[in-house]
């Protein structure tokens, strides 16, 4: 149960910092104005909280050795996931619309 809370925070945070940057931001809602800044602040802010809260739960449960192995391979399988999630998303938006 640990790992899985701890993935789904280091995925809604690796997403948040995502989202966070102009140039994905733009990808995702393809919006031709740019995102407030106080968006972009509160992205990175939730973003850094998730994250932290991602390393917290398995360093509790397993110890400070085991936690933060296990944090940092829930984080490089979640920076996976969102990287060949992230491309797609368009072409996928584009193909709703057509047909």
């Amino acid at each position: 149960m640990t790992a899985l809370t701890s993935f789904v925070f280091c995925f809604a945070g690796c997403v948040a910092l995502c989202l966070a940057m102009r140039r994905h931001w733009k990808v995702v809602f393809s919006q031709r104005r740019d995102q407030p800044r106080s968006v972009a602040v509160t992205l990175r802010v939730l973003g850094s909280t998730f994250l932290l809260l991602a390393a917290a739960f398995p360093i509790i449960e397993y110890g400070a050795g085991v936690g933060t192995v296990m944090f940092l391979g829930l984080f490089t399988v979640a920076q996976f996931l969102l990287a060949v999630v992230l491309p797609y998303l368009p072409e996928k938006r584009v193909s709703t619309v057509v047909g």
